[in-house]
C-alpha cells in the first residue's frame, strides 16, 4: 500500500473525520477502486473502510454500452452507509460526462449536449 499499516492509516484517517466534523468541515478522498488491485488484499480492506464510513460515494466509470464520440463516461452518486438524511437530501442519481480541454460537461442521462 504506502508502507503504513492498514490499521494506521485507518485511524488517521477516522481521526480527520473527527476533526473535520468538529470544525464543520467535510473530508473529501480520493480512491481507485479498480480490478487491477484485486489480488491485494490490504488496499482492497483500505478501499472497503474509506467507502464504509463513506456519506457520499462518486464512482466514475466507462459506458456500460461502449464508445460514443459524444459521452465519456457516467458518474453516480451513491448514498453510502454514513449517509443521513437532512431537508436538502441529496438524491442518488447517475448523469453522463464529456471531458473536454480544461474542465468537463455533465448532464442528465439520455439528454447528449453536443
Amino acid at each position: 500500500m504506502t508502507g503504513y499499516r492498514l490499521d494506521a492509516v485507518c485511524q488517521f484517517m477516522h481521526k480527520l473525520k473527527v476533526l473535520m466534523a468538529s470544525i464543520g468541515g467535510t473530508l473529501i478522498t480520493v480512491v481507485h477502486a479498480d480490478e487491477e488491485g484485486a489480488e491485494d488484499t490490504e488496499q482492497d480492506a483500505f478501499v472497503k473502510s474509506v467507502l464504509a464510513s463513506a456519506e457520499l460515494v462518486l464512482q466514475a466509470e466507462a459506458l456500460g454500452s461502449g464508445l460514443s464520440r459524444d459521452i465519456h463516461g457516467q458518474l453516480s452518486i451513491l448514498h453510502g452507509p454514513q449517509y443521513v438524511p437532512r431537508s436538502t437530501g441529496t438524491v442518488a442519481q447517475a448523469l453522463h460526462y464529456k471531458i473536454l480541454d480544461n474542465n468537463a460537461e455533465f448532464f442528465a442521462k439520455g439528454i447528449s449536449q453536443v
